[in-house]
């Protein structure tokens, strides 16, 4: 099932950066970002927290950026 992933996308905005310079930040491949921010595959759980370390997103906010999108 695909997600909608328009949250972290604002907040890679935000943050300064684009896709390809997150996926190289949290140790994935930008087409694997790709992927898991298409719903095609799931983030991990190291995965948000790395992307939440380097965008600065609240813990709180976690549920919502990563887990409601896809339901």
């Amino acid at each position: 099932m695909k997600g909608s992933y328009r949250e972290l996308h604002s907040a890679i905005i935000r943050a300064g950066f684009t896709c390809s310079n997150l996926a190289s930040a949290i140790g994935i491949s930008p087409q694997a970002l790709s992927h898991k921010m298409n719903g095609y595959s799931l983030f991990t759980a190291k995965e948000i927290a790395r992307i939440g370390k380097v965008l600065n997103i609240p813990k709180n906010d976690y549920y919502t950026i990563f887990i409601e999108p896809l339901t």
